[in-house]
């Protein structure tokens, strides 16, 4: 079943009104338009505001009716009392999608309840698809589609999200791109007047540029059909979500935030659990398990092959390992037999893959690649670098005590050193299509090797965690195959 409005015209407008347009600096209007044109937006572009002849050198419009084309989009970006009259005209327009990003709505009392309620009546009327009010806009990175009400340029990629925090949705976007996860849809869905979390969430279970769905979700309004949604969502792509509003405490603040109803924190992990519903303890978790999915392929098996120079980050991969249901696979003699012939005789001879702190780092690489060749694993997590030597280096510099020379020719060397190691690791992931996670505190290294699809994480446990999560998912398509 898809949902009962048409989202075409939001995801992927001919063209874009912008009411509230303007190129004065520090206003939110300007926000938008910058957003819109900045982003690479291929259709026409329609500025609206009576108090400007032209913003950003476009032909602008005292009111959206006076526009002669036909408008798909409408984004609305003034105060809260023009609104409704705005909406009105923008219904005489025929516009078929509308943000409105105002605030002050159904979350705001009485009387802004009353004006939500009368938007939501024009808006069935006229078959209008509307988005908020008091949201942050929406992305559509395949379409350059940015309405944002704050200056932001997701990355490009395969993870769609909506979420009823605007801030928290803004937040979770730059970090999933801060570890390789990059965008194809953001939605902030405000009060969710008229288009809801699952009319979202069954455009993104069809839509060809989503691997995996995200939502940070203060409360859900129809029960019954969120059920209905997720599960055949979750059919087809992973579906991860952090449900705020738990406790009382929380329910009230999301209330007040959205006009949201928070629900019971026990009936939500229950559908969770039935619709297969990964959920999160915290944000952290979010992001972890988004990417892990948008970037790694999903492991056939339990079997984790461990790599590390250091005995005491295997001991804690492996801790992790058995503690999340996957389990450190033991080696043959054959497989043991080829590390050993470069490994330092003093390895471990064993899964964990110990090579003592060896200085031969691409030890580690080829190590990992034999227990992939050997179908000693399903996975790998490998530790690299346990320090962070980028940073040390730039703060040698700073002290003034070396010579800065002597530490650009070490910076450069290490740049490129890790540079050869991050494709090397990204030739084992694309030669088995297994999933690879790499241990690392380096920030330079980290981006070296999230740019090329390979997860990096600061601790093993993360890794394990992320793992056991797809390895979950695995088996429920397994059984539910379509």
């Amino acid at each position: 079943m898809r949902s009962d409005h048409d989202l075409k015209p939001l995801f992927e407008p001919r063209n874009i009104a912008v009411i509230g347009a303007t190129d004065v600096p520090n206003k939110i209007g300007n926000n938008v338009m910058g957003n819109v044109i900045f982003s690479g937006f291929k259709g026409e572009i329609f500025p609206v505001n009576p108090n400007f002849q032209k913003v950003y050198e476009l032909k602008t419009y005292p009111k959206i009716t006076d526009i002669p084309q036909e408008v798909d989009l409408a984004v609305i970006v003034i105060p809260a009392e023009h609104v409704l009259q705005v909406f009105k005209e923008c219904a005489e327009k025929g516009v078929k999608a509308c943000i409105i990003i105002t605030a002050g709505f159904g979350e705001s009392g009485e009387e802004g309840k009353k004006m939500q309620e009368e938007i939501v009546r024009i808006a069935r009327e006229n078959g209008i698809a509307v988005v908020g009010p008091n949201c942050m806009g929406i992305v559509n990175t395949s379409r350059d589609l940015n309405t944002l009400m704050t200056r932001n340029l997701p990355a490009k990629g395969n993870i769609s999200m909506v979420s009823q925090s605007g801030t928290v949705g803004l937040v979770l976007m730059g970090a999933m791109a801060d570890m390789g996860g990059g965008i194809s849809k953001f939605v902030s869905s405000g009060n969710e007047a008229v288009l809801k979390l699952d009319d979202f969430l069954e455009y993104f279970t069809y839509d060809q540029d989503t691997k995996v769905v995200a939502a940070f979700i203060e409360g859900i309004r129809n029960g019954e059909k969120f059920l209905r949604v997720a599960k055949e969502l979750t059919k087809r792509k992973p579906f991860i979500v952090i449900k705020a509003g738990r406790t009382s405490a929380g329910a009230n603040a999301a209330h007040s935030h959205t006009s949201s109803i928070a629900g019971s924190a026990q009936i939500f992990n229950a559908v969770a659990k039935q619709s297969n519903i990964i959920t999160c303890e915290s944000t952290e978790e979010l992001i972890d398990y988004t990417v892990a999915f948008s970037v790694g392929a999903l492991p056939q098996g339990r079997r984790v092959g461990i790599i590390t120079p250091g005995g005491g980050w295997g001991v804690l991969a492996a801790d992790a390992c058995e503690e999340y249901g996957l389990e450190v696979s033991k080696l043959s003699k054959s497989v043991i037999d080829k590390i050993s012939e470069k490994a330092p005789p003093y390895w471990s001879h064993g899964n964990p893959v110990d090579l003592v702190a060896t200085y031969n780092i691409e030890l580690l690489t080829w190590s990992g690649e034999v227990l992939l060749e050997n179908d000693a694993a399903d996975s790998l997590i490998i530790q690299f670098f346990a320090g962070n030597l980028s940073t040390m280096i730039k703060s040698w510099k700073n002290t003034g005590k070396v010579n800065n020379q002597m530490l650009e020719a070490m910076m450069q060397r290490w740049k490129q050193f890790m540079h050869n190691i991050a494709i090397d690791t990204a030739k084992i992931v694309e030669k088995y299509k297994k999933p690879v996670f790499c241990i690392t505190r380096d920030p330079e290294f980290t981006e070296m090797l999230v740019s090329r699809n390979v997860p990096a994480y600061v601790d093993p446990r993360r890794a394990a965690k992320c793992l056991s999560k797809m390895l979950e998912y695995k088996k429920y398509l397994d059984k539910n195959k379509l």
